[in-house]
């Protein structure tokens, strides 16, 4: 495991990425909306080719640092845990799993340190509390 300072300087160098690529383009090309979970970041363009003016600025920033892009399919993408659909009213949210996700979860009794049982379990607990409702709210 790496220092505890390196999730803090992560975090400060993908804000100043993006603080860099979004000062370098104009108002027209910029997202509507900007969502970032650690490296993970959500955007929205009127058009396509304000996304690719942008993704290529983003790019631009660092040498060291090449973002990839995923577009939406069938007017739906998934963004972490989260599967954003366009409706006729806005978007809608649901919980998302991968097409390999088993559903399957390691047994209580299975030969694994305590402390790990331990925190599986609060974060199967903390997903069920935060439905996708609570991570982006349905408008």
């Amino acid at each position: 495991m790496g220092s505890p300072i390196v999730p803090l300087l992560a975090d400060v160098i993908m804000n100043h990425v993006i603080d860099q690529a979004l000062t370098k383009i104009n108002v027209q090309n910029k997202p509507i909306v900007l969502w970032r979970y650690l490296d993970d970041i959500f955007v929205a363009f009127n058009d396509m080719s304000a996304l690719d003016i942008f993704f290529n600025t983003l790019n631009s920033v660092h040498n060291n640092i090449t973002f990839t892009k995923e577009l939406e399919c069938g007017d739906s993408l998934a963004f972490l845990d989260v599967l954003i659909e366009k409706t006729q009213s806005g978007i809608q949210t649901t919980t998302y799993r991968k097409p390999t996700h088993s559903g399957l979860d390691t047994h209580w009794t299975n030969f694994i340190p305590h402390h790990q049982k331990e925190i599986f379990c609060l974060d199967y607990l903390t997903g069920l509390i935060k439905s996708p409702a609570h991570i982006m709210p349905t408008q």
